[in-house]
């Protein structure tokens, strides 16, 4: 039989009532804490740095790129951009503005050579991607510095890959890539570097000044260049070396804000 106090209370009753105020207790606690939690996962202690501070850890957290014995590599990083939208848009101006872009250039194709080296290792991975197409449209300008390798085509190469032979039709092949390429720069707010690789060759009868300033002149049009450099590494002859320096000078002479160099 159930006992009843002397009050008029059943004791079960006011166990049960007990616990049940214990329960509502514990899920008030658990839902401010909860709250709390969240409260504080909104709060970036990171973003509390002074910017300047921020901008310092972001040299040595983001990619970059560095010259390796294959040219310009990656170095890869954890995605510290990826935190969330503020810490992106700090992030992404450095990111694509202090590294360099090889982009190669051929007779019917322009790709961004993204070499990286690989971790706890000397080795460096390589990817052909078309250009600009693979990078992010809204990151394209915040993009400051570019290596350009033009890769002229020699008539044996053309004939046997494009059944061409004919030096100037192969040229005009090269030189509407660099048309697209340089169209891409024009909309860039600023270059500041703008290095050019030719890598034509002087083992020929053709005439290599016209072929070279056929190939190239598209790079002349631009007007937010403020580096350029000129390289030739295939053009050994010393005459046609001279008259090709001779010839990029009367170019670039128009440019009177560039830093000019030929090698």
């Amino acid at each position: 039989m159930t006992s009843i106090s002397v009050y008029g209370h059943n004791p079960e009753m006011l166990a049960v009532q007990n616990s049940l105020h214990r329960e509502e207790a514990k899920e008030a606690a658990d839902a401010e804490e909860s709250h709390q939690l969240r409260a504080s996962c909104k709060r970036c202690l990171f973003l509390e740095l002074p910017f300047e501070l921020r901008e310092q850890i972001y040299t040595n957290m983001l990619p970059s790129t560095s010259d390796t014995s294959r040219d310009l590599a990656w170095n890869r990083a954890a995605p510290i951009w990826a935190t969330n939208r503020q810490i992106y848009n700090e992030c992404i101006g450095p990111m694509y503005g202090d590294s360099t872009f090889l982009v190669d250039v051929g007779y019917n194709y322009v790709d961004f050579i993204y070499q990286y080296r690989l971790p706890k290792s000397k080795l460096v991975a390589k990817r052909l991607l078309s250009f600009p197409e693979r990078i992010a449209a809204r990151n394209r300008p915040f993009m400051r510095r570019f290596e350009v390798w033009v890769k002229e085509v020699d008539s044996y190469t053309g004939m046997i890959k494009y059944n061409y032979s004919n030096p100037e039709v192969l040229a005009m092949g090269v030189r509407e890539q660099t048309q697209k390429l340089c169209g891409f720069l024009q909309g860039l707010p600023e270059v500041r570097e703008l290095k050019i690789v030719y890598t034509g060759k002087d083992n020929s009868k053709d005439n290599k000044e016209k072929l070279m300033m056929l190939i190239l002149e598209p790079f002349w049009e631009l007007k937010n260049v403020r580096d350029v450099v000129i390289k030739m590494p295939g053009i050994k002859n010393k005459k046609v070396q001279k008259d090709l320096r001779e010839q990029v000078r009367e170019f670039l002479s128009q440019k009177q804000d560039q830093v000019v160099a030929t090698s």
